[in-house]
């Protein structure tokens, strides 16, 4: 029977939920961030040979960089305290995002997801490398992979560039698949995957020696909290990268697994709501365009009449429409597509959009809700949909500063 270690990633300071499993292997990602007593029986990610410390920008590869240098097993798996693999043989109902969810992963949702050490086994067993199944780049509004990096308001294109510059000097073999990913239209989201020892050791390997030499080379000295986190978020599109390429060589056992998302009423709801925005968005792109190209400007679209007004200040106006129409993202998009020569208004826009979309604590209003609570696990639904979350730095004083919204 071979030794399976599926290595749960959960976050510093908070008492997330644990299963009782044998294979499961719960780990506190940013364990040097740890204050509080670590739970019974909770691993840490900062003993032995770790990167502990570098977890604000490599999140949850912090646990499997510690599970690679520290701990040993015929296969190595990683996933969520709140996204779990399924290991069912009989097909479940999905959502549009490609998940089966769930408002707790109680004995009920274990027995769907075949979440038992038995059936793990047996369906583990029958891989090389299992990953957590692609989701189509249309469901996050993106044409491609590199598409949907592009439209994350808080990343940076240019940091694909150097990610690509860097895997076509280290690693030649993996630079035609590379591309192929980024031009593709499947994601393979959140870092989960399940690798027989010998294809996660060098993957490891290579995963940690392309992202040590991206940390070398780029410069995130000015980047926000999410944008810190690129190192991680290339961590992900790597782990793509790694199964096509798999694929391609034709000796190994591969298969794709659904994932099981643990997701609160609050996450659902908010994130369908975000979803039927899109018209509304692309409503509010154009208002924004149009409005900071001529001043006064009155237009009327799809039966709306909107009056523009002619100053920087009263571009705070507009961006607060823009902003129920469509939430962060799009305003931040409007705020870069302005013409040249409108510094002081795309300054206006993007201040406004910064200091009122948070992803913590802070009201959002967006259409069909007056008012609704974002808290840290539905921030994080926002950025695996390819959505909007900013920094989280004095959140309440920046919402305060810019008017409170109610």
């Amino acid at each position: 029977m071979s030794d399976i270690k599926i290595f749960v990633t959960h976050t510093p300071n908070r008492d997330t939920m644990r299963v009782n499993n044998s294979l499961l292997y719960n780990v506190i990602a940013g364990s040097d961030f740890q204050t509080k007593e670590v739970p019974e029986g909770v691993y840490q990610d900062n003993q032995g040979d770790n990167i502990s410390s570098l977890n604000k920008s490599y999140c949850e590869l912090t646990t499997q960089y510690w599970a690679w240098k520290n701990m040993q097993a015929d296969y190595y798996g990683f996933c969520h305290y709140r996204r779990f693999f399924s290991f069912s043989e009989t097909k479940l109902k999905e959502t549009s995002w490609g998940t089966i969810e769930y408002d707790y992963l109680d004995q009920k949702a274990m027995d769907e997801l075949a979440f038992n050490e038995k059936d793990m086994q047996a369906y583990i067993e029958k891989y090389d490398f299992l990953i957590a199944k692609g989701v189509a780049t249309s469901c996050m509004n993106a044409k491609s992979v590199y598409d949907h990096y592009k439209k994350a308001p808080e990343l940076h294109i240019e940091d694909i560039e150097l990610f690509l510059k860097i895997i076509d000097e280290k690693y030649p073999y993996l630079s035609e698949t590379a591309r192929e990913l980024f031009d593709g239209q499947t994601f393979y989201p959140c870092n989960m995957f399940i690798a027989k020892k010998e294809v996660f050791e060098e993957y490891s390997k290579i995963l940690f020696d392309v992202l040590g030499e991206f940390e070398k080379c780029a410069d995130m000295s000015e980047y926000s909290r999410e944008g810190y986190r690129t190192t991680g978020h290339l961590g992900e599109r790597m782990t793509g990268i790694y199964y096509m390429y798999l694929k391609k060589q034709g000796k190994y056992r591969l298969g794709e697994c659904d994932a099981g998302c643990v997701c609160s009423l609050l996450q659902r709801d908010l994130r369908n709501h975000l979803v039927q925005l899109a018209p509304a968005g692309e409503l509010a792109l154009h208002i924004v365009r149009e409005g900071l190209k001529r001043p006064g400007w009155q237009g009327k679209r799809d039966g709306e009449q909107f009056s523009l007004a002619q100053d920087v200040e009263h571009t705070l106006v507009l961006a607060q429409l823009a902003l129920t129409l469509a939430a962060a993202e799009l305003v931040i998009r409007a705020a870069c597509a302005v013409p040249a020569g409108s510094a002081d208004a795309r300054h206006a826009v993007k201040a406004a959009a910064v200091g009122r979309i948070v992803p913590a604590r802070v009201l959002v209003v967006v259409v069909g809700i007056s008012r609704m609570v974002v808290d840290d696990n539905a921030g994080d639904v926002l950025r695996h949909f390819g959505l909007i979350t900013l920094g989280r730095g004095n959140l309440e004083r920046r919402a305060a500063a810019c008017g409170q919204l109610h």
